[in-house]
């Protein structure tokens, strides 16, 4: 061998040989940042030795549950009163109340809301898990097997006072279907309306109503002309008595 080719080939061992070294020495150095590093809940060391943490987890070690959000929503027309974990809360109508927790916590209980008349709505299990990122919404929805009557008094002729709805329906099931609603004084004045509450939708339904003033006659009416049952959830009878 030549000293010219001695010369390339100490060279090019050389060339490999501290190739090689880097390779190692990259790899142990690697290996060293995640060798005193835990990641837990399905957390992964990575090259840098930080944990690289899935969703749901964050800190240092993935050890903290993320915390993310409940939200109950009240479609219905009345408060609804939400028990979750054994404590007590209040929903308005339309309204919703938020609740924070670690991602995999559960709450659960039931709800209830009532009007100024008519049945008692209930949701008898209310379960519910936090979601593993962001906010999860809880719609409260009434059956589309009731419907809230709300009534404006547009007569001048007197205050309102007795209402019957369902009036002659025989009952369906468990549920007393006909029911008679009593207003208390001042009754219900002209130009002046309220929630009376909710009732069982059949195909029959219907309401009745009379004036303070007019004990002996009663007057049909129905939601401007036609009592509409839409057959879905929420649904609302607005009752214009003229």
């Amino acid at each position: 061998m030549t000293m010219k080719k001695t010369s390339s080939f100490i060279v090019t061992s050389l060339i490999t040989l501290l190739a090689i070294g880097a390779i190692v020495y990259s790899t142990s150095c690697n290996k060293d940042r995640c060798s005193q590093v835990s990641c837990f809940n399905g957390g992964a060391c990575v090259n840098n030795g930080f944990c690289s943490c899935p969703y749901g987890y964050e800190g240092d070690h993935c050890e903290i549950r993320v915390k993310t959000t409940l939200e109950y929503w009240n479609r219905s027309q009345t408060d609804i009163t939400l028990t979750l974990n054994n404590v007590e809360y209040t929903v308005p109508a339309g309204r919703s109340k938020g609740f924070q927790g670690g991602y995999g916590d559960t709450l659960q209980g039931n709800a209830y809301t009532h009007g100024y008349r008519g049945v008692l709505i209930k949701w008898d299990t209310v379960m519910n898990t936090f979601p593993i990122k962001g906010v999860t919404k809880v719609e409260l929805n009434v059956s589309r097997k009731y419907f809230f009557v709300y009534v404006v008094n547009d007569s001048a002729s007197g205050p309102l006072k007795y209402f019957t709805v369902n009036k002659d329906v025989a009952a369906h099931g468990d549920d007393s279907v006909e029911i008679p609603v009593i207003l208390e004084p001042p009754y219900l004045p002209y130009q002046s309306s309220m929630g009376l509450g909710y009732f069982k939708a059949v195909d029959s339904s219907n309401v009745y109503v009379k004036s303070a003033a007019n004990d002996g006659e009663w007057w049909f009416r129905r939601s401007n002309g036609t009592l509409t049952l839409y057959n879905v959830e929420n649904q609302v009878v607005t009752l214009i008595a003229n």
